[in-house]
């Protein structure tokens, strides 16, 4: 099954379907549609690492924030998301340059938007070593049933 990289806190975002477009600086958008198992790293997405509440925040990161912190309810949630392995399966549905046809609120301009419908988290984190760009996982890896229900619950992690 084809798997994608994509750095915390937006993996677990696009897990709890509150984040449905990644950005991407790719030169050609990708023909591949369908099941895609997300994969997180084991580092943060620049300025999430060491953020503080002082710093300068643009609108996607601000809102990241606000649906973190609503979600771990008072807990600290850079200690809730787990790092380092495969965390779930959406499908991917769309790819666009936001000078094309902008996929939604996140699709940032500038970039090649896939968008992402259906998140399915995995029970608990597998670890895997993740990749450049597209990859493949063994099917038997990720043994789980594919993403197929539009109204998919988003898993709260308390």
């Amino acid at each position: 099954m084809k798997a994608l990289s994509i750095l915390q806190p937006w993996a677990t975002l696009i897990l709890w379907g509150a984040k449905r477009t990644e950005n991407r600086k790719w030169r050609r958008a990708p023909t591949y549609r369908g099941p895609l198992v997300i994969h997180t790293g084991k580092g943060w997405h620049y300025g999430f690492e060491s953020r503080d509440a002082d710093g300068p925040m643009s609108p996607e990161e601000d809102l990241a924030v606000e649906v973190l912190d609503h979600i771990a309810d008072g807990r600290d949630w850079k200690r809730l998301l787990p790092r380092g392995g495969l965390l779930g399966v959406v499908n991917l549905t769309d790819a666009a340059y936001y000078s094309d046809r902008p996929l939604g609120w996140w699709h940032e301009p500038g970039c090649l938007g896939l968008y992402l419908t259906d998140p399915q988290p995995f029970p608990e984190l597998i670890p895997w070593r993740g990749q450049l760009a597209f990859f493949d996982v063994p099917d038997d890896v990720v043994d789980v049933p594919l993403p197929s229900n539009p109204q998919s619950q988003i898993q709260n992690p308390k």
